[in-house]
């Protein structure tokens, strides 16, 4: 099982990426090198869990690999401190075991709560009847626009101190306008990357759904 995750991530590259741009050549080489193992280790740490590696579960749990590389100011890379291919390796694997079981873990918490009823966030979207249909009576307008600010309070509750004007602005252009990913960072004026936007969105919805909370789905948009 250990063979299919060749350490040969060189550790420089781990350093590079902790200050480099999202979007620089340092992190397609390390996307190129680290995708594949990463990928095998989160699918042996579910084995290994009893857990199915379901190709949904698989690749959704590997994004959230990235996402805790790029979180808190990239933290997980900037304290990393290995010499060695082997050791950036080791330590990418620990930390894709420590999201497979973070995620078994609120899985299993969110199997006692009461199922889900995403009918009521159906309208949250600013292209959908409720929220923007002029011909729509004033009460189903008021309605959706209060279901939208009781969930953009909850996101905000769920950020804490993160809950910064920019991703709070991110949140609404998302999930409130609908907009891609791509078509959101080009709306923040180049200050966000879709793959930021991505990996905001990517976050904040598990966090939604393992509180027990429903989430909109942007039409057309692939993921968040």
């Amino acid at each position: 099982m250990h063979s299919r995750f060749q350490p040969d991530v060189a550790p420089d590259l781990l350093r590079a990426c902790a200050e480099a741009p999202s979007e620089a050549v340092e992190w397609e080489a390390f996307l190129l090198a680290a995708a594949p193992r990463i990928r095998a280790a989160v699918r042996n740490s579910l084995l290994a869990a009893g857990a199915f590696p379901a190709r949904d579960l698989a690749e959704d749990l590997e994004q959230e690999v990235f996402c805790r590389l790029l979180e808190r100011d990239r933290r997980a890379l900037t304290i990393f401190r290995g010499a060695s291919e082997g050791e950036a390796g080791q330590y990418l694997r620990r930390i894709a075991a420590t999201v497979v079981a973070d995620a078994l873990r609120a899985a299993a918490a969110h199997k006692r709560r009461p199922p889900l009823d995403p009918t009521s966030l159906a309208d949250l979207h600013d292209g959908s009847a409720g929220l923007a249909d002029r011909r729509a009576c004033p009460e189903a307008r008021l309605l959706a626009r209060e279901r939208a600010q009781g969930f953009l309070r909850r996101c905000r509750q769920i950020l804490g101190r993160r809950a910064t004007p920019e991703r709070c602005r991110v949140i609404r252009l998302a999930w409130m306008r609908g907009l891609s990913s791509a078509e959101v960072a080009e709306k923040m004026g180049g200050r966000w990357t879709r793959s930021a936007v991505d990996c905001l969105l990517h976050r904040l919805r598990r966090r939604l759904l393992a509180a027990g909370e429903a989430c909109p789905v942007r039409p057309g948009a692939r993921r968040g």
